[in-house]
């Protein structure tokens, strides 16, 4: 039996009931939706219970606003909606009241409730709309006591404005002139930023108005009129004259044309506001036409009546037929989704039916149904007779393709399929089958598509054939890999890879080359393996136990593998020669998992992870004088401050070796010698500094010979580091070089030459002359005993340096004169020399 071609007898039972279901499925959903809208709006006005926090509302006028203020602000704030929520706000509920205004006025109002819930259980309360009516009431009686303070006699409409802009709002409008910008208003009450956030929650309201527009607008939405509202005034004579007559007849005219520009503007802004709400644009008009007769004179009335009676027909008409407009479109929406999935579902099901005939009865009810749904969107009006009759065409198609489609996937391999998908036209060509529905094009594209999906298939398989064989030589390789890392071999399905599975694919030759250097990756996991952490003898014990055996068949593996062991322990050995800290750190897990842990500011977590480093290398066999406290990268982290220090004209040595030992505490030395080793300090200045810390750590004072000697030390590096042609930080200024450079430089043009071109051509020159050397005691005592000599004396040492000299040199009194073995001088005043016997001098 061929689906699309025949059907069941009772086929027009079937798309009767369909229709019919469909047409009552809409008109329930077009009852149910009113029937929401009316119990949504009656929910707001009740007094019930509501997630056991409603009560009454208070029946004193003392406690809240007139019940009918409060109807008319929750009608137009949310049409009694408990669940309405602003897309453009947070407002929300029936009240409409954003979070912040909510949680001030349910703390203030009802304590009781508030008491022992946060912030976030008091927000969902907001959708009780009995809760939410009596804060709106306490809450409007709160803005109307304010603006009556403020000297304002407020109507409900200022009331209403007090609700929507908040009290400073309304009074900000209600003290500004008219033809103020609003945004200029609110800016002035709330500030700009919340001025702008107003403006953007109420674009329909609030942008491009002034205040008195605005004010005007809240007294339309509680009913009030406004001064332009109430209606031009009509002054008759009434005398009966033929004066007053024609007075009475030119009045009644100019007045009619200004009531009709009247009429006109309220139809329009009340189209404009309710376009999409015909039965409010109704409620609205109604209310202008009351107010508005109510305040003529009887001589108008019939007038204004007819006037009314035609305009709001033009306005009505247009929004009930932009209604029918917009519910024909929902509807015609409803039917394409619900068309649309029941296509998808008739294709779903004609392909797994395929050839299965005992599935065409089910098949049959689908294209059935399918077919009532597309009858009763054309009866309705959602689909027109043209793509009603296109869809019940695509219901015959649709059902033949997708079984064509449904048999071919059926078959076992894509050979198959390509036959099936030859064999089409032919089997078109005899009438029979499901292809008789289809026309000759659809049928030839159909096997062309089936067709080529089989050819690429068959394209893919042997591709993919050759792909699996380079990615099981892959895998091998990855398994030599990891068996060297690990000492475990790859798993492929579940289990190790095998020989006969290697042989399959890259031959015995190969497989067996495999499984030999499977072996030798075992033996140097083995022998590799807690490498890092052994005392060097140990593994220079294990290298010789992988001497290769001269003679031996596999003498090659041997050898090759012994190779690869004693590179894997070169690297170790000089890790630890270079950076020992690192060295420790790779070789124990435990180090690094403590190193991810250190706090920077935290000194015990620092001195921690340095005692364990410390205690691994000790593990690992490093002698005591080649063990470091820290890495090299952390080394040059730390320069910085070092560099600083050494680079100083007078090293505060104490404070220094005080910072140190509150950061490294008992390793302060050993980092303050490595930090010194890596700036190339001599073994001598190393001893000075060593001892200079260890004063300072048990409380002392450093002594004077050792700071003497350092600071000697520290000018000798600066110096060297000054003619280094590196990149590097800079070691010191040329406006404040150390005396030992500029003598160096002084002496030696080419230092000077250097000296430029590590900070630039005249830096040398422009050092010398901001920096004369300092002048030692022989070279004085020289001058002194020959003034001659000044000449030669200020051309060394500066202009005028002589005649000072001359003048000025007197015998030092109140202490001593030292010499050290360079001839250099030192003064020690009497004060100190006490101090200076009790330490040793």
């Amino acid at each position: 039996m061929k689906p699309g071609s025949a059907v069941p007898g009772n086929e027009k039972a079937w798309l009767r009931a369909a229709s019919s279901a469909a047409s009552l499925a809409g008109a329930l959903g077009e009852i149910k939706a009113k029937a929401q809208i009316r119990e949504g709006t009656e929910e707001g006005r009740k007094a019930g219970l509501s997630a056991g926090t409603s009560v009454a509302l208070p029946d004193s006028p003392e406690a809240i606003v007139n019940a009918s203020l409060i109807d008319r602000v929750i009608g137009r704030e949310s049409g009694g909606n408990p669940n309405a929520k602003n897309k453009l706000s947070t407002a929300t509920g029936a009240g409409q009241f954003i979070e912040g205004t909510w949680l001030e006025e349910i703390k203030s109002q009802r304590p009781d409730l508030a008491a022992g819930k946060t912030d976030a259980q008091l927000l969902e309360l907001r959708t009780d709309g009995n809760l939410s009516r009596q804060l709106a009431g306490g809450y409007l009686s709160k803005i109307q006591n304010g603006l009556k303070a403020a000297g304002f006699s407020p109507t409900d409409g200022d009331v209403y404005l007090g609700y929507f802009l908040g009290p400073a709002g309304a009074k900000g409008v209600l003290g500004a002139s008219p033809d103020a910008p609003i945004l200029d208003v609110l800016t002035s009450v709330v500030g700009e930023k919340k001025a702008n956030a107003m403006l953007q929650a109420n674009p329909s309201v609030l942008p491009g108005k002034t205040a008195g527009q605005v004010r005007q607008w809240a007294w339309k939405k509680m009913g009030l009129q406004t001064k332009t509202e109430q209606g031009p005034a009509l002054e008759l004579k009434r005398n009966g004259t033929r004066k007053g007559d024609a007075h009475d007849r030119a009045a009644l005219s100019a007045f009619s044309w200004r009531l009709s520009a009247e009429i006109d503007q309220s139809l329009n802004a009340a189209y404009d506001e309710h376009e999409n709400d015909p039965a409010a644009l109704t409620t609205e008009i109604d209310e202008i036409q009351k107010q508005t007769l109510a305040a003529l004179p009887e001589e108008v009335q019939e007038l204004a009546q007819k006037t009314f009676l035609t305009r709001r027909a033009i306005y009505e008409r247009k929004a009930n037929k932009e209604q029918a407009k917009r519910e024909l479109t929902q509807r015609a929406t409803a039917a394409e989704d619900g068309i649309a999935e029941g296509f998808r579902s008739l294709e779903r099901q004609a392909y797994i039916a395929g050839d299965d005939e005992e599935a065409d009865k089910n098949l049959q009810e689908r294209v059935v149904a399918l077919a009532g749904i597309i009858d009763s969107a054309e009866a309705n009006g959602a689909l027109s007779a043209k793509v009603a009759s296109r869809h019940r065409e695509r219901i015959v198609e649709t059902t033949a393709i997708s079984r064509v489609r449904g048999i071919a996937a059926d078959l076992p391999d894509a050979k198959s399929r390509e036959e099936y998908a030859n064999g089409l036209v032919d089997a078109w060509g005899s009438g029979e089958g499901p292809l008789a529905d289809l026309d000759y094009k659809t049928v030839q594209a159909l096997s062309r598509e089936i067709g080529g999906a089989a050819r690429s298939e068959a394209a893919k398989l042997n591709s993919e054939s050759s792909v699996e064989k380079a990615k099981f030589k892959g895998l091998i390789k990855s398994d030599l890999a990891s068996m060297e890392a690990e000492g475990v071999g790859i798993q492929y399905g579940g289990e190790e890879l095998s020989l006969e599975q290697v042989s399959s694919v890259v031959g015995e030759v190969a497989a067996e080359k495999w499984l030999n250097g499977r072996e030798d990756a075992r033996k140097y996991f083995e022998a590799t393996t807690g490498m890092a952490q052994l005392p060097t003898s140990d593994i220079m014990g294990r290298l010789e136990d992988l001497e290769p055996v001269a003679g031996a068949a596999d003498y090659a593996r041997q050898e090759a593998l012994y190779g690869s062991v004693a590179k894997a322990a070169k690297a170790l050995v000089k890790l630890r020669s270079t950076d020992p800290a690192l060295a420790a750190e790779q070789a124990f897990e435990e180090l690094q998992d403590l190193k991810a842990s250190v706090i920077e500011d935290d000194p015990g977590s620092v001195q921690n992870l340095i005692s364990e480093r410390m205690n691994a290398q000790e593990a690992m066999g490093l002698p005591e004088a080649a063990r470091a406290p820290l890495t090299k990268a952390e080394v040059k982290s730390v320069l910085y401050g070092f560099v600083d220090f050494v680079a100083s004209d007078q090293p505060d040595l104490k404070g220094y070796a005080e910072t140190l030992h509150e950061q490294y505490g008992e390793h302060a030395e050993d980092v303050l010698e490595q930090m010194m080793e890596s700036q190339g300090l001599d073994t001598t200045a190393r001893k000075f500094a060593q001892g200079i810390m260890r004063h300072v750590k048990e409380g002392g004072a450093p002594l004077r010979s050792d700071v003497e000697a350092m600071n000697k030390a520290l000018e000798t590096t600066k110096a060297d580091k000054a003619f280094t042609p590196v990149n590097m930080p800079e070691l010191f200024d040329f406006r404040d070089t150390n005396p030992a450079t500029i003598e160096m430089m002084r002496r030696d043009p080419q230092k000077a030459a250097m000296f430029d071109e590590v900070f630039g051509e005249g830096a040398a020159q422009r050092a010398m002359e901001q920096n004369p050397l300092p002048m030692n005691k022989k070279q004085v005592d020289l001058l002194l005993s020959d003034p001659s000599l000044a000449p030669q004396f200020d051309e060394y040492f500066g202009k005028g340096s002589a005649a000072q000299i001359l003048d000025n040199r007197r015998k030092p009194a109140d202490g001593i004169t030292t010499k050290d073995a360079n001839g250099l001088e030192s003064f020690i005043p009497t004060s100190e020399l006490a101090r200076e016997y009790r330490r040793g001098r």
